[in-house]
């Protein structure tokens, strides 16, 4: 589970990280346009002079980035929390098979280590899993 938990939490500090970074260049953006003199045609509401709401393009073209890679997080965070309780389930089943309690039983005399791919957490843990038939 914590091979789980490790890939979520350092995304998440990723998300804040970039989500600062972002409004810093938000701020920046409203400061310089604080800085600029009122359109002369801008709108009169109430007496007063309103700026046109405008974003620049790059601006734009990175709140699309950004939401559309919240998008993807969200969909991996939604991946990960309910296939946890699957795998959960697979592994306890798993252990409580007739097989496992008969491997258990034999003495290996000589030991093979396997070399197994990690999980990096990239991918969907069922195909993982079911690679190695668990």
């Amino acid at each position: 589970m914590e091979k789980l938990v490790k890939p979520l939490a350092e995304g998440f500090e990723a998300m804040q990280a970039q989500q600062k970074k972002t409004q810093e260049q938000v701020e920046a953006l409203a400061r310089e346009d604080d800085k600029e003199p009122l359109d002369s045609a801008a709108a009169m509401n109430n007496g007063t002079a309103t700026r046109p709401t405008r974003i620049g393009r790059q601006a734009a073209l990175e709140f699309e980035r950004m939401n559309r890679r919240l998008d993807e997080f969200d969909s991996k965070v939604h991946r990960a929390t309910s296939s946890a309780s699957e795998l959960t389930k697979s592994l306890a089943d798993t252990r409580e098979s007739p097989l496992i309690h008969k491997l258990r039983q034999i003495d290996l005399r000589e030991r093979i280590r396997l070399k197994i791919d990690s999980y990096t957490g990239e991918e969907d843990p069922k195909k993982w899993l079911t690679a190695f038939n668990l």
